[in-house]
């Protein structure tokens, strides 16, 4: 990383404004990190690998301000102007080099949301997670989806390239789990949000050779072609409405460069009005570790219904439905019996009882506690 110069314009891209190392500052290096954190908005994660180890605060001041001025553009919002700590020791916050679009402009709403988070909690809406909204299919899937279930009507039309994969949802995991920890944290948040298209693969454990970021565009499509026409509520708000999975997408390349950099997707509305309401569950880690569609969407409807209880029970006729499965009725009794043999859900024991066709989830969790017992 190359240093920065005192004095040199501070207009100039990644350069810093020379107040920030010519001004008396306090000894303090605590109060300066959590100052320059609350200015720059920067996760935690990143925090933590600027303080400095026993070297003088100036020094360690230019480089953490250095590596702010590099990592301007992608990955921190610009500072917030005035800050009342950085003010009172002289010091100016101001870092120059300019975005394509601000995270947050006091003239308007922002453009875009930066999914800057490191490894935020796993988030994903309850609506799709207790309905079956994606195809469990990796081949494409072009047949049209009728869905009713206590008064919860679901229409699900694919585009030419299939409808909207279990695995393509994780791109809309990820994007709702970036808005919930800014939010939580605060933060202005925005239903366009933009994220770097390897950290997608790394946090969703898949490879990030060519053929990872192919499939990561064919999902885009995917989910921006599927059509979906329901009355759930979200938000307080029930209205029957068409919709697609998101609205748009777009992918970011840097210049001179053919790589995919970053990708920006726009949510729909009635994904965002959750979000917005919280109408949200928290997954395991472990979701994206699973294989198996089935299992994936067993373990969403475990996380909805069985939640926090000791278990839960649902007939096999019912969870056929909610799983979304296309397989007859004996086909899917077979897959049943063979996750409850490699038991592999996080967070939940399944077992499947024959004579009454029912099947429970049982957490793990007050099984090792013997709260209780195995069936």
């Amino acid at each position: 990383m190359s240093k920065t110069s005192r004095g040199k314009d501070p207009t100039v891209k990644g350069e810093v404004q020379s107040s920030l190392f010519d001004s008396p500052v306090a000894d303090d290096h605590a109060n300066v990190i959590t100052a320059l954190q609350a200015d720059f908005e920067i996760p935690k994660g990143l925090i933590e690998r600027l303080k400095p180890g026993g070297q003088e605060l100036p020094d360690a001041l230019r480089e953490t301000a250095e590596l702010l001025a590099a990592v301007s553009d992608e990955d921190a919002p610009k500072p917030a102007s005035g800050s009342p700590f950085l003010a009172s020791l002289g010091l100016s916050a101001e870092v120059s080099g300019a975005d394509d679009t601000p995270l947050m402009s006091s003239s308007g709403p922002p453009q875009f949301f930066v999914c800057d988070a490191i490894d935020p909690p796993v988030k994903d809406d309850m609506a799709s997670m207790e309905h079956p909204m994606f195809t469990l299919q990796k081949t494409p899937d072009k047949n049209i989806r009728k869905y009713e279930h206590n008064g919860v009507h679901i229409e699900i039309t694919p585009s030419v390239k299939g409808m909207a994969t279990l695995w393509d949802k994780d791109i809309l995991i990820v994007a709702i789990s970036h808005l919930l920890a800014k939010m939580n944290s605060g933060i202005q948040t925005h239903r366009t949000v933009r994220f770097r298209a390897s950290e997608m693969l790394r946090t969703t454990q898949r490879g990030i050779g060519g053929s990872a970021y192919t499939q990561l565009v064919d999902g885009l499509d995917r989910l921006a072609g599927t059509r979906i026409k329901t009355d759930i509520k979200t938000g307080n708000r029930r209205t029957r409405e068409g919709f697609g999975l998101i609205e748009s997408w777009k992918v970011v390349q840097e210049e001179n460069d053919e790589r995919m950099s970053h990708i920006e997707i726009t949510i729909s509305d009635w994904l965002w009005r959750a979000i917005l309401g919280r109408e949200v569950l928290t997954l395991s880690p472990d979701y994206f570790g699973l294989t198996s569609a089935i299992e994936r969407r067993l373990y969403e409807i475990a996380r909805k219904h069985c939640g926090s209880q000791p278990k839960f029970s649902i007939s096999l006729e019912v969870l056929h439905k909610k799983v979304g499965s296309t397989n007859i009725r004996r086909q899917f009794r077979h897959a049943i019996k063979q996750c409850v043999e490699e038991d592999r859900l996080p967070d939940y024991h399944l077992h499947y009882e024959i004579e009454s066709d029912m099947v429970t989830f049982i957490r793990r969790e007050v099984l090792l506690e013997g709260r209780v017992t195995r069936p």
